[in-house]
């Protein structure tokens, strides 16, 4: 192999890599948008949709390593370069360092090149929103209380919850007969912890509790759940009609004044 079929091989292989790469990264932003908008439309899968772009981050970083190594390893076998034109290197059974690194390098190219394709079909499978809920499920312990009780009594919750006053909670004001913004569920137990009317403790419990209805609701096979979470929706629908009646008070207040 002379040095121009090398510098050649070595000066090809980054241009294709970036191009890649560019291509892979255009794509997942696209269906990163894609699915920020699927969740404005359904709060309820926002777990689902957040746990799929977790896992594509995680092969696109892979991705960007290794792409970023076998760029800059071409490279320098071009800058490092030994062999003269015309004159040539073979496996003669002698160890030549800069032909096992050529070696080395020239499988990296491959390598990221087909772990691109694959992260690119499997993002692609039909089945790609169901890997992603069947794995948030696994970690979903089962119980005595039936799921769709459990749904029953957090539409109690989520009603309560919706219930208080916006204008306490500098929540999205009305526009007409819409609200700019629907407030999630979300955002209104975030702004009950900043106004310190739950605990830190409550509100990661509250949000425990909406992901495990959020998995039910997308997720037929879950049948029961633990007692516990079932006894802490009751506890803290109490707990925000309680403070509903606070609120409320609060409102009627500042409309006096």
């Amino acid at each position: 192999m002379d040095r121009n079929a090398l510098d050649w091989l070595f000066s090809t292989a980054p241009q294709a890599l970036a191009a890649l790469v560019g291509l892979f990264f255009t794509g997942i932003t696209f269906f990163n948008s894609v699915l920020e908008k699927k969740i404005e439309k359904d709060e309820t899968s926002e777990d689902i949709y957040k746990e799929m772009k977790r896992e594509i981050h995680t092969k696109m970083k892979t991705m960007f390593w290794l792409a970023g190594f076998a760029i800059l390893f071409d490279l320098l076998l071009i800058i490092l370069n030994p062999i003269e034109d015309n004159m040539r290197f073979s496996f003669n059974g002698t160890f030549d360092f800069y032909l096992f690194c050529v070696t080395l390098v020239f499988l990296l190219n491959i390598i990221t090149i087909i772990f691109a394709f694959i992260v690119v079909v499997r993002i692609m499978r039909p089945t790609f929103f169901e890997d992603a809920l069947k794995r948030l499920s696994e970690k979903l312990k089962s119980g005595t209380v039936k799921a769709m009780d459990f749904i029953e009594e957090f539409i109690k919750l989520e009603s309560a919850l919706r219930s208080l006053p916006i204008e306490i909670l500098d929540l999205p004001v009305k526009t007409g007969q819409r609200y700019q913004h629907q407030p999630t569920i979300k955002e209104i137990i975030y702004r009950l912890k900043l106004r310190e009317e739950i605990s830190v403790y409550d509100f990661d419990r509250m949000l425990q509790l909406n992901h495990i209805r959020n998995l039910i609701l997308h997720n037929g096979e879950i049948i029961s759940v633990d007692k516990s979470s079932f006894e802490d929706v009751k506890t803290y629908t109490e707990k925000i009609l309680k403070i509903k009646e606070k609120l409320d008070s609060q409102s009627k207040g500042l409309q006096i004044q």
